[in-house]
């Protein structure tokens, strides 16, 4: 009977190291917008909606981690998007859209496997102050260039003292013959006080409606992207900067974008963000432009909670226009501009 209790005694010891050792966290975004915005269809309507926020997407997320000894730790998040306006499922009604993978980090690095930002999409977003914003107007870099998310990836990361290697593979999964969404993804970062460079390189296979709906199945083309870009950090601001180039070979598109932006801090609760954007696009059938203009001032009530201002404003020419009517939110709808003022209040926990 001692031996018996004595067992079960250091069982319940056993067990609970185990869940000390385990931690799982719920988090999530709530941020909701009103928008007045201009050239809004076809017939250059004006439109005022609720709709999701400006900079951020609204999300609920679950992250797990469990040390396993030995400085190895396992790891998952499965996180879900959602409309805060209707609360319908964002990413094309997936439970999990917005991320869905597990992993393991030691001292050899990390791999994450799954649903998971692309190594281009984490880079080249890192050179803009709203970190390729939710509103697809200004941040439609980080989807149709950097392609956001990819299903079935394998992503391994490093740090090297100042500089950590990013490296990412998404399968395919298509038998031989068949083309496949299939893309290879390098970058390097260095981390240094106030400074902040970064460069990185993808080739996505078998693009065609991702990139801005313009692409039809039967042009489903190679997609090259790279691009580099940097920060630094002043006393109250931080400036960044970037430059990317995409590149479909057989739809034949290829845009160079530099962009400019800044998030200034008034006070210890209000911050200015901008950011100036300018896409030259390419094409045998001609040439186009666009430039791309935001502003946000916010306020915070508390590290949580915030509430905003922010305008936009877009200009396109050439065939660019082409391009920019997809008929998708992004969307000019044949039109050469758009503008949207924004009111909106943001919550996260």
């Amino acid at each position: 009977m001692k031996i018996k209790l004595v067992a079960l005694a250091a069982l319940s010891v056993c067990t609970s190291m185990t869940y000390a050792q385990s931690s799982t966290t719920i988090y999530g975004i709530v941020d909701t917008t009103v928008r007045y915005g201009t050239n809004a269809n076809a017939n250059g309507d004006d439109k005022v909606q609720m709709s999701d926020g400006f900079a951020t997407g609204s999300r609920l997320g679950f992250r797990t981690t469990e040390d396993l000894g030995g400085g190895l730790k396992a790891m998952a998040v499965l996180e879900t998007g959602f409309a805060p306006d209707t609360g319908e499922l964002q990413q094309g009604g997936r439970m999990f859209g917005r991320q869905s993978y597990l992993g393991l980090e030691g001292k050899y690095g990390r791999l994450l496997l799954g649903r998971q930002y692309t190594v281009a999409y984490d880079t080249l977003c890192s050179f803009d102050a709203f970190f390729c914003a939710n509103n697809s107007l200004v941040g439609y870099q980080g989807s149709n260039y950097a392609g956001l998310r990819y299903d079935n990836t394998a992503k391994y990361s490093k740090t090297f003292g100042d500089f950590a290697v990013n490296a990412g593979y998404t399968f395919g999964e298509t038998v031989p013959g068949v083309v496949g969404q299939s893309a290879k993804a390098a970058s390097v970062t260095y981390t240094s006080g106030k400074k902040y460079f970064g460069i990185v390189y993808q080739v996505t296979d078998g693009v065609s409606s991702a990139f801005f709906n313009s692409v039809p199945s039967a042009q489903a083309s190679k997609q090259v992207v790279w691009g580099f870009g940097g920060t630094y950090q002043f006393e109250q601001a931080k400036v960044l900067f970037g430059y990317t180039r995409s590149k479909l070979d057989v739809a034949d598109y290829q845009n160079d974008v530099l962009q400019l932006s800044a998030n200034y801090k008034l006070s210890n609760a209000l911050q200015l963000i901008g950011t100036v954007q300018h896409d030259k696009l390419k094409r045998d059938v001609g040439d186009g432009r666009r430039l791309t203009t935001a502003l946000m001032l916010d306020y915070f009530f508390s590290k949580n909670t915030d509430i905003y201002v922010a305008v936009d404003y877009a200009k396109l020419q050439g065939e660019w226009v082409s391009l920019g009517n997809n008929g998708s939110a992004a969307s000019f709808y044949g039109q050469s501009n758009r503008t949207n003022l924004i009111a909106g209040l943001r919550h996260k926990f």
